[in-house]
């Protein structure tokens, strides 16, 4: 896990307005500033976490960007990931991890109304204590699932 770029979302998470915060969309509205990359200032856009996190400089740097309303990046082999794959890349997080952090149903929950903050501080809870989410979230994934 690199806890220092999900603290590092966390705290750009802090600077949206809720108004402007959609956790079941990567991102909705026109395309404004560059070419199909939303900016923070430019347009009424939303966006969920990870559409946010795309346009934020220090994941700018590392190649993440928000191309056709997806967040994607390209590995260390240059094959593009997106969505759920790109936080697990940028995160350094499992799948599970990802859709727990990122996923406005996970284990059927109705995150549809959650404010930027609501996920920063899930985002910083879920930093602290990892080792004791890891049991639990793959109960919650196995009873969703029925396996």
């Amino acid at each position: 896990m690199n806890a220092e770029r999900l603290l590092y979302l966390a705290d750009g998470l802090e600077t949206v307005p809720s108004k402007r915060f959609k956790m079941h969309s990567w991102f909705v509205g026109k395309f404004c500033g560059k070419p199909k990359e939303p900016t923070h200032h430019s347009c009424k856009s939303s966006a969920c976490a990870m559409g946010w996190g795309t346009t934020l400089p220090k994941f700018k740097k590392l190649g993440l960007k928000n191309i056709e309303g997806m967040p994607r990046i390209k590995n260390d082999r240059d094959c593009q990931l997106s969505g759920f794959q790109a936080a697990e890349y940028i995160f350094e997080i499992s799948a599970l991890e990802s859709r727990y952090l990122f996923e406005a149903t996970f284990a059927n929950q109705d995150r549809y109304r959650e404010t930027p903050k609501q996920v920063a501080k899930r985002i910083r809870k879920f930093v602290k204590l990892r080792d004791l989410y890891i049991g639990r979230l793959y109960e919650l994934d196995k009873a969703e699932y029925k396996w």
